[in-house]
């Protein structure tokens, strides 16, 4: 920062004396003040005699270093899967503060950020969870703050799913039932196999709940030589 006095008489030289205010190492090199941190420095300016008027003195003023404007930060970590913690990450800002998440609700459900890092994403149903980082001030660089982004949790993939109804008798209707599978995803009406022919063979045929008529294709008919 460059030093300028105004006032003073004659052509005396204009030196300058600085003292740490609340910014760190402030010094002074010919007319440009510098500090290592941001804060204030409290600088003296003085006027030297000229052989018509006597040396001349400022009070102490403060002089003020405002923090940097950190370069632009953004959210890195968009997509997660339901049931997965997300990691949240970003990219960009400058200096050393800490970086935090805010979120707000998308489609999701229940959409959370743990406090302490690191910082992970979860909600209570897959869909889009809002959020932004905020990257702290160090004393060198104020605060700053990504846009609010999508951030999409995708479905999970169920665990295995089976038929557990594998055997039957044969003139008996057979109840399908299946096993494994996640979430409260709903089946169809539940399946009601007949079996029609031989024990070891299952006819086509089916109906959506027990108490409906059983639909059932009619077996085929071979036909003889003294068929027309």
């Amino acid at each position: 920062m460059n030093l300028v006095t105004s006032g003073g008489t004659g052509s005396g030289a204009v030196t300058y004396s600085p003292v740490n205010g609340t910014a760190s190492n402030c010094a002074v090199n010919g007319a440009t003040l510098t500090a290592t941190s941001a804060g204030t420095c409290l600088v003296t300016a003085t006027k030297a005699s000229d052989g018509d008027y006597s040396l001349a003195s400022s009070l102490p003023t403060s002089v003020t270093f405002s923090e940097a404007v950190q370069s632009p930060l953004a959210l890195t970590s968009l997509t997660g899967t339901y049931g997965t913690p997300l990691t949240l990450t970003s990219a960009g800002g400058s200096g050393t503060g800490a970086v935090s998440y805010s979120v707000a609700a998308g489609t999701a459900s229940n959409c959370q950020v743990s406090a302490s890092s690191p910082h992970v994403l979860t909600a209570a149903s897959a869909g889009t969870c809002l959020v932004s980082a905020t990257k702290a001030s160090d004393g060198f660089y104020s605060a700053t703050a990504s846009a609010l982004v999508s951030v999409r949790l995708y479905q999970a993939a169920q665990s295995a799913l089976s038929l557990s109804s594998t055997s039957g008798t044969y003139g008996s209707s057979l109840s399908l039932a299946v096993s494994g599978g996640s979430g409260t995803g709903t089946s169809p009406s539940p399946l009601v196999m007949v079996l029609r022919s031989r024990a070891s063979s299952v006819d086509r045929s089916w109906r959506r709940d027990l108490l409906a008529p059983v639909w059932s294709r009619p077996p085929k008919r071979r036909r003889r030589s003294s068929d027309p």
